[in-house]
């Protein structure tokens, strides 16, 4: 759990097999992106924020170690994720 400008900010389950969740309290109308790197700082995945819970699935992509930055109302939020 992570607070960004006064929101509870949550990725689980972590470590997963490569599908997790994105949660963001607070309200829900106007969120932003969540941009998921690899280790060479590649952008893997990108998808809109819209609502307090975000299904998100690599499971095409390798395992390893994986960095999410979700941009919420000109706040980041950045998480390390493991997909085994």
């Amino acid at each position: 759990m992570n607070k960004t400008a006064g929101r509870e900010v949550r990725l689980y389950p972590n470590p997963n097999k490569g599908m997790f969740n994105l949660f963001v309290s607070g309200d829900v109308s106007s969120f932003g992106e969540i941009e998921i790197f690899n280790m060479l700082g590649n952008v893997i995945f990108r998808k809109r924020i819209t609502g307090s819970e975000t299904e998100i699935d690599i499971s095409d992509k390798p395992n390893g170690v994986y960095y999410i930055k979700a941009t919420i109302n000109n706040s980041v939020f950045v998480e390390r994720v493991i997909k085994q």
